[in-house]
């Protein structure tokens, strides 16, 4: 072999290990693109179904929930007659 040939060679395997280097970082950036989605998509779900079970609340006026949990209901955001009434500091006139 001579030395023309073996350079020539030596550019061809440069050549072709360029192309498949830029082949591989391509494939592994697009699996890699897949994964990142993959797991955001799944956290978000999860994320989201968790919002929601923290945020639910049974729909609808509090009568339709049933008489307990109606009287529960209203003693629980009925405040007291001294809760709504606050001291004044003004006097009345005569």
């Amino acid at each position: 072999m001579s030395r023309e040939q073996l350079f020539v060679d030596a550019i061809d395997t440069l050549y072709r290990l360029g192309w498949a280097t830029l082949a591989w970082l391509l494939l592994l950036a697009v699996a890699a693109t897949a994964a990142l989605y993959t797991i955001t998509v799944t956290v978000w779900g999860i994320c989201r179904a968790l919002w929601k079970v923290a945020r639910w609340r049974p729909a609808g006026p509090s009568w339709r929930r049933g008489r307990l949990r109606a009287r529960i209901h209203a003693r629980t955001r009925t405040r007291t007659p001294q809760e709504r009434t606050e001291p004044h500091g003004y006097q009345e006139a005569a």
